[in-house]
């Protein structure tokens, strides 16, 4: 029988913020600070990672290389386009630059699976852009 490995989204560690609360639950951490904690979780393999990140001077390289450090790994990015802004649609919103602002997001969310796949599979990034750029969670395994 295969061990069963666990989860959980890295907001867990730090404030995250819902439609109850705009303002969020728990202290505010920076990226670090939450990898940290969830290290410190025994048994814990896999995080559930937002973006932007919490700490907005870091790109997808450096999270993961935070990850490695502490023996962590990312299932899954999830971009931050549920927010109050997104009342109107994220992919949809009648406003221009708010779309723009998800693209932009999403592609960033996704960097890391766009390159894990190319180099697995040969594609060219055109392709990969074309087939994910509308899905809002990417995994990372």
């Amino acid at each position: 029988m295969t061990a069963f490995e666990y989860g959980t989204g890295i907001w867990a560690f730090g404030q995250f913020v819902d439609r109850y609360a705009g303002d969020g639950y728990g202290p505010s951490r920076s990226t670090e600070e939450m990898l940290d904690a969830a290290a410190q979780v025994q048994g814990l393999t896999y995080l559930d990672i937002n973006v932007p990140f919490a700490t907005d001077s870091l790109n997808a390289h450096d999270v993961k290389t935070m990850l490695d450090d502490r023996g962590l790994k990312c299932r899954a990015t999830t971009p931050h386009i549920y927010m109050r802004e997104y009342s109107r649609g994220a992919f949809t919103n009648p406003d221009a630059e708010l779309r723009l602002r998800t693209r932009n997001r999403v592609e960033e969310a996704n960097k890391p699976l766009r390159k894990r796949i190319l180099e697995s599979k040969g594609l060219s990034l055109d392709q990969i852009i074309r087939s994910i750029n509308n899905i809002s969670s990417f995994f990372l395994i």
